[in-house]
């Protein structure tokens, strides 16, 4: 990988797993190797795991501890959806535990949001719904209406499957 994507998190590419977020006005196309570029736009999950784990050597190199987190989770996402749930688990809990070192609800709500998933797809709903309860209390604790609604939906949605 020549060139690095200079803000692979920033850049939204959790658009991959299905979610939606903000655009970085910094962020441009050529920001991102061919390679990295190729696999934002076809989805390619293993790829932009390999990007990922770059993005975060370079994060950490500059102190960047928010982006680390944020990307940690985004692996745990590309992981999840490739039903490596093992990996996944490893990296929302990494995810999870630094932002909590640095306070950031938002990060921590999104790795408990993977952690919920992916423990509702092991069969385990006791565990997942924790984690889901969670996200629900860090979301409503910085007001983000929108992930409290999802963590919400994904709870109600566990309770109806009993």
């Amino acid at each position: 990988m020549k060139k690095l994507l200079g803000s692979l998190a920033l850049a939204g590419v959790l658009a991959v797993s299905g979610m939606a977020y903000a655009w970085d006005p910094d962020f441009s196309p050529e920001d991102m190797n061919e390679e990295c570029w190729a696999a934002y736009r076809t989805g390619d999950a293993k790829t932009l795991i390999k990007c990922y784990k770059e993005a975060i050597k370079i994060y950490e190199k500059h102190g960047d501890y928010e982006d680390v987190y944020s990307a940690k989770n985004s692996i745990g996402n590309l992981y999840t959806k490739l039903k490596d749930y093992k990996n996944a688990e490893k990296y929302y809990l990494e995810a999870l535990e630094g932002a909590k070192k640095i306070g950031n609800k938002n990060i921590e709500a999104g790795a408990y949001m993977g952690l919920g998933e992916i423990y509702e797809k092991k069969g385990d709903k006791k565990k997942a719904k924790e984690y889901y309860t969670n996200a629900y209390n860090d979301y409503k604790a910085v007001g983000d209406k929108f992930g409290a609604e999802v963590a919400l939906r994904a709870i109600k949605q566990l309770d109806k499957s009993k």
